[in-house]
């Protein structure tokens, strides 16, 4: 049988429920194929077969979805696309019956294993092989290894930089989140070593390699290991003594560095590599190893300390403990370190009570968490600045309006100066100085999850650029997108850890709601967003996801009707 029929067949066994479809003869190139079928073509309509149907088609066609069972019309020509190229010859019609398809037609596949796994290559072959990979590479890139080419090196990492972000994949984010789901499948733990299946393999291996559980307990192991780690070959490969304020190696894993401040201190290179790369001050001075207040908190209370002139208390308590208290301004900023104020050790209603607490006394407090300290330090500086009045002024009506299309330029601007980075957006509104884009606002047509009427929108982000304050610029942006657009309705959202709303407020806007407590899951030092690990992407419900929540203080809602 033709493979076209093979494929009709399929077609028509599995998904088609329609029989027939009404197909215009004007203008269709299909005509001479009807005919020679005994269609009479000289009607204006005629009723097709769909078995008849040629498989390029476009007319739409009643189906169901081998899965959820769900009835909907679809274009044909999208129905033999899809089951032409399924192995399991099913239909899924949506993204979550998809997921399903795909893990159904990877158990029914056998897979045939590599004739020689499991066999060792006879080492005189591996050597030619070896010999021959490093001949090739030299004749063509006059190294042994591709990647020794800088040629290659930089173009390796230009790529992966356009596409990643970072200069190899396994740094981002999206490469850290698939292991951690590929874990908490195969595993049941974010991490293969806390897998207890694991942890009896690796100890089972040591006692039969070597008599022990742990090769730390093998004294010539050890030996081994702090005779690398105090060579100079081995800081090096780690670039402590190339650190600007290194200034030599003092033994036992000791360094001297100098300080900014003009004194120098003494640092293990254990806690130098920490420090280091969580983007830590690195003085062990200024900030004391066993010191109890952590050292980003410090960082923060330093920079208020050279900002502001006013009265300034750390570790406030009234009841509670702030952080850092500015009476003057009654405002408190708590510092919140991720693992700490995790769900596995504060309530999931911990800061909305301490933020509720202050409220009745009169007191703004202000969430900083760890993460956007770490990664979003600069605009962190900036709206604490703004907070305390510090920053320069310009007025917008020194400024020009335009919409901006290239969607580049405003998530460039929007991950450099908004603290929650850029979003899908509809509208894009700039405000210019100077041919500068000093502030956007932008809009979508999404109520959480729910489309939006026509004209009802919602601004999704504001901000200005870092370390400036444009007096008037959120209404300048706002005006400009009614008096275009004519919306009858707009919403905003406003962040509790930050925000009590007042820019809102000024803009005409009615608070309509305020959000419980949401969370997000804790992922290697960040916080990542819960929609990245729902069921339907890791295959597990939530209660098995064994990763730490941290809550929040919720949001407040905004609406704005039939604005002029």
């Amino acid at each position: 049988m033709p493979l076209r029929n093979q494929l009709k067949n399929i077609i028509y066994k599995y998904m088609i429920l329609s029989e027939t479809i009404i197909v215009e003869t004007f203008g269709n190139k299909k005509l001479k194929w009807y005919e020679s079928l005994g269609y009479d073509i000289k009607k204006e309509k005629i009723e097709v077969k769909v078995k008849d149907l040629p498989l390029s088609v476009s007319n739409l066609v009643l189906v169901k979805c081998d899965y959820c069972g769900k009835e909907h019309e679809r274009k044909f020509v999208d129905y033999n696309r899809i089951v032409g190229k399924s192995k399991s010859s099913k239909y899924a019609c949506s993204r979550k019956c998809g997921v399903e398809k795909f893990n159904e037609t990877n158990q029914t596949i056998i897979k045939s294993p590599h004739p020689l796994k499991g066999k060792k290559i006879d080492s005189k072959k591996l050597e030619e092989i070896l010999d021959k990979r490093k001949k090739t590479n030299l004749e063509k890139f006059g190294v042994e290894h591709a990647l020794q080419n800088i040629e290659i090196k930089e173009k390796f990492q230009k790529t992966h930089l356009e596409k990643w972000g970072e200069t190899n994949f396994s740094k981002t984010e999206e490469f850290l989140i698939k292991q951690k789901i590929t874990c908490l499948k195969n595993w049941g733990v974010i991490h293969q070593s806390q897998s207890k299946e694991i942890k009896d393999k690796i100890k089972k291996t040591n006692l039969e390699k070597w008599g022990v559980k742990s090769t730390l307990n093998i004294p010539k192991s050890n030996l081994t290991r702090r005779s690398i780690f105090e060579s100079e070959d081995f800081r090096q490969d780690f670039e402590i003594s190339k650190h600007p304020e290194y200034i030599k190696y003092l033994g036992e894993s000791l360094s001297l560095f100098k300080c900014d401040s003009g004194h120098s201190f003494e640092i293990k290179y254990d806690n130098f590599k920490t420090r280091l790369t969580s983007n830590l001050p690195l003085c062990t001075i200024c900030y004391p190893i066993d010191d109890l207040t952590s050292i980003k908190e410090k960082e923060i209370l330093n920079f208020i300390e050279n900002n502001y002139e006013g009265n300034i208390i750390p570790n406030y308590r009234d009841g509670l403990e702030i952080d850092i208290y500015l009476p003057e301004l009654k405002i408190g900023f708590e510092f919140n370190g991720l693992w700490w104020h995790s769900d596995k050790y504060k309530s999931k209603s911990y800061h909305i009570d301490k933020l509720n607490y202050f409220k009745t006394k009169g007191i703004h407090i202000i969430n900083i968490w760890e993460d956007d300290w770490t990664f979003r330090k600069e605009i962190v500086k900036s709206q604490i600045k703004n907070l305390l009045n510090l920053n320069p002024k310009i007025g917008a009506r020194q400024c020009e309006v335009k919409e901006i299309k290239d969607a580049k330029i405003v998530k460039k601007f929007l991950n450099d100066n908004h603290i929650q980075g850029c979003v899908n957006s509809k509208v894009k509104i700039g405000l210019f100085h100077q041919n500068k884009i000093v502030g956007i606002m932008t809009f979508d047509q999404f109520e959480g999850r729910k489309k939006m009427k026509d004209c009802e929108w919602n601004l999704n982000r504001f901000c200005t650029l870092t370390n400036l304050n444009v007096i008037g610029g959120a209404s300048k942006l706002l005006n400009f997108f009614i008096k275009k657009y004519k919306p009858s309705r707009i919403i905003s959202y406003a962040d509790k850890d930050w925000s009590k709303g007042q820019i809102y407020f000024k803009l005409g806007f009615s608070l309509v709601n305020e959000t419980e407590p949401d969370y997000k899951y804790l992922v290697k030092d960040e916080l990542i967003h819960k929609s990245r690990f729902r069921k339907s992407l890791t295959g597990l419900s939530e209660s098995k996801l064994d990763i730490p929540k941290v809550w929040n203080c919720g949001k407040m809602k905004f609406e704005i009707k039939n604005p002029e």
